[in-house]
């Protein structure tokens, strides 16, 4: 391994690991990273920001501890292995293959699981020192990891189980949160579904506490996904935010736009009554949640749009959901949703009515377009 010069210091009181080792991963930095609380240490060496090899003086985080831990090995089997490693020098790992304890299959899989498991302890300590050295690391590993860095910070954080981390890093619970909306889109990583419901909850307005308080899945639950959320840098703290003052429409913009939301409206409302009349009330539940999804995943502008008993959208309310956009971005940020909510009421249609009435929606959207089949 070539020589390293020393990068950055770090305290875990100040910084949480994660948001150190996201930060390794954006800057795409090579090197060793070295974490030490007491007598523990670990150290783990990135390549371009991804971590591919750690190591542990815990003993109870070493290969032999994991194959004793899942059964896969007997206290005998593991005694008798390392007398032959202290003996040969040869590795754990090796030995325990050519004693046909294990399979090779089985120590490739085992070896990256240790790894993995001295990478996410970290995830559990809220006090140690960081060093991290930069530089090409020379590799003569065999066996290291291959997931990509923010997947493995993320597991790290899911797996995390001493909660105190969580109080320590979100301690002041008076502080409100807004999403880094273009970040969040373009977020690293896939959150499941009650993940991507606590990020829609965070709104500028909430304090830590309000949010737990109308979160269904609970105190610790919420405090992790906003764990993740802030680890990723996908949500900012009111003391750095700068709220949006709304601008209202002016005449002749609010009129070129409303001409916009009528057109699709006349589109949304032969869809509604189309469902409607054929299956009733299941289709229209199919419709608001498909609708659901969309106006989800925009409720950082259009938190507030529902479907009225027409089948159509309110044409007042969406219009002012525009005020706290730009006046160059309002139509493409109006014709995004509406062709979003256009393709959602289609894919009602094609799972309540099937391809055939899809295909004569379609040509029915291009009819009232002129025989174009997009606004």
């Amino acid at each position: 391994m070539e020589e390293y010069n020393v990068e950055f210091k770090e305290n875990l009181r100040e910084k949480p690991f994660p948001e150190i080792i996201y930060n390794i991963y954006q800057k795409k930095l090579s090197g060793v990273l070295n974490v030490k609380k007491g007598d523990e240490e670990k150290g783990f060496i990135l390549k371009r920001g991804q971590i591919i090899f750690s190591k542990t003086n815990n003993r109870d985080e070493s290969l032999g501890a994991l194959l004793l831990k899942t059964g896969d090995i007997t206290k005998e089997q593991l005694s008798n292995a390392l007398v032959i490693m202290h003996e040969s020098g040869k590795r754990l790992g090796r030995i325990l293959v050519e004693m046909n304890v294990i399979s090779p299959a089985k120590l490739w899989e085992s070896v990256k699981e240790q790894l993995k498991v001295i990478f996410f302890s970290i995830f559990n300590w809220a006090e140690g020192e960081v060093d991290f050295f930069e530089g090409e690391p020379s590799i003569t590993e065999a066996i290291v990891l291959t997931e990509n860095t923010p997947d493995l910070i993320l597991e790290g954080i899911r797996n995390l189980t001493d909660y105190d981390v969580l109080y320590h890093y979100l301690r002041d619970r008076g502080v409100k949160y807004l999403l880094n909306e273009e970040k969040y889109r373009k977020r690293p990583i896939v959150l499941e579904p009650y993940e991507e419901y606590v990020a829609r909850l965070i709104d500028g307005k909430r304090s830590v506490d309000e949010i737990i308080e109308v979160s269904d899945i609970g105190e610790i639950e919420t405090l992790r996904v906003l764990y993740i959320l802030k680890s990723f840098d996908l949500i900012t703290s009111d003391k750095n935010v700068t709220m949006v003052t709304p601008i209202p429409l002016k005449n002749s913009e609010k009129e070129d736009l409303a001409k916009i939301i009528r057109k699709f409206n006349n589109i949304f409302s032969y869809i509604y009554h189309a469902i409607l009349r054929e299956v009733g009330p299941i289709g229209e539940r199919v419709i608001e949640k498909n609708i659901g999804e969309v106006t989800l995943y925009r409720g950082d502008v259009f938190s507030n749009i529902t479907l009225k008993k027409t089948g159509t959208l309110d044409e007042e309310e969406l219009l002012k959901s525009l005020w706290t956009i730009k006046r160059e971005k309002r139509k493409s940020v109006l014709l995004k949703l509406l062709d979003d909510l256009l393709m959602a009421e289609i894919l009602a249609v094609k799972r309540v009515l099937g391809k055939e009435y899809e295909e004569k929606i379609i040509s029915m959207i291009k009819d009232i377009n002129g025989g174009e089949g997009n606004f």
